[in-house]
């Protein structure tokens, strides 16, 4: 198995964090939906009007939501595995050659000219 190191570890907690709260949330707004549901009537019409598929749709959409919360903590804590960073040293110099290659170059200079100097 790979060993896996993290840039910023500390978001691996934020990221258990964001789960819970996910969870306790989607949890919460069931319990509100159901409740509501209930006041309405008899669980026969109730679920006339309010089919089990919906019931489940707003569950969903916090499980979605918060698995890509989850995912982006993870991902900003940084990964990293199977390379490893090394500072080298080198010696040298960086050159850059310049050319101006633009339809002014073509222009006459005045008497003298820079090169005449």
């Amino acid at each position: 198995m790979i060993p896996i190191a993290w840039e910023r570890p500390v978001l691996l907690v934020f990221a258990l964090i964001v789960a819970a709260l996910g969870a306790l949330t989607a949890w919460y707004w069931q319990r509100r939906r159901d409740q509501r549901l209930a006041a309405l009537g008899s669980p026969v019409a109730v679920e006339r009007l309010a089919p089990a598929s919906r019931s489940t749709a707003g569950v969903r959409r916090a499980v979605r939501l918060g698995a890509a919360a989850v995912l982006t903590a993870v991902a900003f804590a940084g990964p990293r595995w199977g390379t490893a960073r090394e500072m080298i040293r080198t010696r040298g110099g960086d050159v850059v050659l310049a050319m101006d290659a633009s339809l002014s170059m073509l222009a006459d200079d005045e008497r003298p000219t820079r090169l005449e100097r």
